[in-house]
């Protein structure tokens, strides 16, 4: 698997991530609800801005929401662009070049100027995600053909298919529910456990967008990116503890991590393997020293790196809540519309 790792994590790597949904899906309360989350720290996750705009934009949409009651407004240009490091005890696992799209832009023709942008940016995206709200269909519709017209799944489906032609490779997709609070206001673990597998199952053959090569990269998950969330008159009263807002980044970034650790067993392998006898005689001693202190460093660099990725991957595997799915082969084999 190779998901652009060819650059190192940690400072001066970026992971390119678009976020996709109808409107009103709540993309920009979750985008912001998961800066604020982890800005303030999470499990060992932290995020620091790396502009200004992203700070003032997405804190201050959050602080909106939580001190004065006022809903984000939703997104009217074409694309907002928000950058921030995510860290892990407090040193950088990559910087993040987050894409918060308009959500009828999905809806705009391809030749448009605001398709263009769409198209090229999922195209170049590690991550791709598609917030889901299946907050107003009734229980009994949530499988139905009918249902997933109403959230867009084809849409988004066809133009990200279209997208990804220019650059047909993996890359991380995370399908997340947003909303979860209105159909399970306990937020209790199984609840959301439920709410996960109904939206896997809700997907169908839409799941199939995030295989290569048979395999599918991808992750299911359900959030409440303001808690239970209660009503005072026509204001909205955010709860007091945000539910899974950090999975469909960390799950992802995990995803991509496995990836560059495979590659480096590969380049330390690589690095400390002897020089061929039958090549020594063409170097002088000195150079056949470079040559070795060169492989060395090389492998020593990977070896870090390698070391401070497993515990990343390590706390990611350790934390992950069961309403988190992975998805696996037999999920997009079993999938399919009605």
């Amino acid at each position: 698997m190779e998901l652009r790792d060819s650059a190192a994590f940690g400072k001066g790597r970026t992971i390119t991530l678009t976020i996709l949904g109808k409107s009103g899906s709540g993309k920009t309360v979750f985008l912001s609800s998961m800066y604020h989350h982890l800005a303030e720290g999470s499990m060992g996750f932290s995020v620091a801005a790396t502009n200004d705009k992203t700070d003032r934009v997405l804190g201050g949409a959050i602080e909106d929401l939580i001190l004065k009651k006022e809903v984000p407004a939703g997104t009217t240009e074409n694309s907002l662009t928000y950058g921030f490091c995510l860290k892990f005890n407090g040193q950088p696992i990559a910087d993040i070049d987050c894409f918060d799209y308009r959500g009828g832009a999905i809806d705009d023709e391809a030749e448009s100027e605001a398709g263009a942008i769409l198209s090229k940016r999922i195209a170049n995206s590690d991550i791709v995600m598609w917030l889901i709200d299946l907050s107003e269909i009734p229980e009994g519709e949530l499988f139905s053909g009918k249902s997933r017209l109403k959230t867009r799944l084809r849409r988004l489906n066809s133009i990200c298919s279209q997208a990804i032609k220019a650059d047909e490779r993996p890359r991380v997709w995370s399908f997340v529910r947003a909303k979860v609070d209105v159909n399970f206001p306990d937020l209790a673990s199984e609840d959301l456990k439920v709410a996960t597998t109904e939206l896997l199952t809700h997907l169908g053959g839409a799941l199939t967008i995030s295989t290569h090569d048979s395999v599918p990269y991808a992750n299911v998950v359900s959030i409440a990116p303001i808690g239970k969330v209660s009503l005072e008159g026509d204001e909205i009263v955010a709860g007091d503890e945000v539910i899974n807002v950090e999975w469909p980044l960390l799950t992802s970034v995990g995803m991509l991590i496995k990836a560059r650790l495979a590659a480096l067993d590969e380049q330390i392998e690589a690095a400390r393997k002897p020089e061929p006898e039958s090549r020594g005689g063409f170097f002088s001693p000195a150079q056949r020293d470079r040559r070795e202190d060169a492989h060395s460093h090389v492998a020593s660099e990977a070896e870090r790196e390698r070391e401070f990725l497993t515990a990343v991957d390590g706390r990611i595997t350790a934390k992950v809540p069961n309403s988190v799915i992975v998805v696996q082969p037999n999920d997009v084999a079993g999938s399919g519309g009605e």
